[in-house]
């Protein structure tokens, strides 16, 4: 599930792919917290970038937690931002791309889209990477009111009964650095923490 927009200049789409590989070769993960129901964040700074890695126990099955990711089509349902909306573009055997749009209130910026390929890398790997701005895909939703994004990337992993999320997000915004990394790490627990409650809730 991605649920995020990024700004990133002067990058090339090919570095998402990358992203996916120097988000598992970190060896250098620090911890950051611990909130209070046990999730355990972590970041980490790579050539100038700081990836986030949110890690918890959780009781539901790989299977019950990759298909709820992997339900693009209930997003909408899934996701407590108000601002993001949600749709499935095309589905190719097991390899989804979905697009989201973020709604921005903060005054003089635009909107910001993307949209995502998310594919099952392995056994115990969930993986997305935001597409090329130029592909074909993109090519009914480009406007001048809505700033397209080209670049990121985010990785599920779950084995012996813990989940793990690691994303890289750069949001853009001129505010101080502990500041962003906070606000940014906040969403990504959001994120963490939509995915199990929508389980939470399905077994009532």
């Amino acid at each position: 599930m991605v649920i995020f927009f990024f700004i990133f200049s002067f990058l090339y789409s090919i570095d998402s792919k990358v992203l996916l590989d120097n988000l598992y070769n970190q060896n250098n993960w620090k911890k950051y917290s611990i909130t209070e129901d046990s999730k355990k964040i972590f970041d980490s700074e790579y050539s100038g970038l700081k990836y986030i890695k949110v890690a918890k126990s959780v009781d539901f099955s790989k299977e019950q937690i990759f298909e709820k990711i992997k339900s693009i089509d209930n997003y909408n349902e899934i996701i407590s931002n108000q601002n993001v909306t949600t749709r499935l573009v095309l589905q190719e055997k097991d390899t989804l791309y979905g697009y989201q749009k973020i709604s921005n209130s903060i005054p003089f910026i635009r909107d910001r889209q993307y949209i995502f390929k998310m594919y099952q890398k392995d056994n115990y790997r969930l993986d997305w990477y935001i597409i090329d701005k130029n592909n074909n895909l993109l090519k009914s939703y480009i406007s001048d009111d809505v700033h397209t994004i080209g670049y990121g990337a985010g990785s599920w992993y779950f084995k012996d009964g813990i989940l793990t999320n690691r994303i890289y997000v750069d949001d853009g915004v001129n505010l101080p650095s502990h500041l962003l990394h906070k606000i940014r790490i906040n969403h990504v627990i959001q994120i963490f923490d939509d995915v199990l409650n929508s389980l939470i809730v399905e077994e009532k």
